[in-house]
């Protein structure tokens, strides 16, 4: 069962191209994932916010990410 996303966030790299980063978002519903790591990044409306895998409980738990927490890790 999913328990949150990896979600990535796209920017406009400054000297043209596209800058991204990833953050894992502890919070099952897609929609309000996205919106947790928006909201973390200041996103403004040039910036896409999209999240593409699920990641489970365990996972999460194991990197040491409380629910509804959003978290970068390598």
């Amino acid at each position: 069962m999913t328990q949150g996303w990896t979600v990535e966030v796209t920017t406009k790299a400054s000297g043209g191209g596209e800058a991204k980063q990833v953050f894992r978002a502890h919070i099952p519903d897609r929609s309000a994932a996205e919106q947790a790591v928006a909201k973390r990044v200041a996103a403004t409306p040039d910036v896409k916010v999209e999240a593409k895998e699920p990641i489970s409980h365990d996972t999460f738990m194991a990197h040491g990410v409380d629910e509804g927490d959003v978290s970068q890790w390598t």
